[in-house]
């Protein structure tokens, strides 16, 4: 099943989950692999970027590897 989500426990469940650690790159929010450094911040400001850029997580329960940051108009939002 196909999940979207703007609620910050259910993205740091799975971000802690699959290791991933918050990041600004070029001011967008990203997700980063566990040992990549590039732009690494901390959650607030991630959260501040994910609202300014009207993105959501969106993921297949089937498989967690999958995460991606897509706009929220583009994703059918489970809260």
């Amino acid at each position: 099943m196909k999940l979207a989500t703007h609620d910050r426990g259910a993205i740091l469940n799975l971000a802690g989950f699959r290791l991933l650690s918050p990041a600004l790159r070029d001011g967008a929010p990203a997700l980063l692999e566990h040992g990549e450094t590039a732009g690494r911040t901390g959650w607030e400001p991630f959260f501040d970027a994910l609202d300014r850029a009207g993105l959501v997580l969106a993921w297949d329960t089937e498989d967690p590897a999958s995460a991606r940051l897509v706009p929220a108009s583009e994703a059918r939002v489970q809260v």
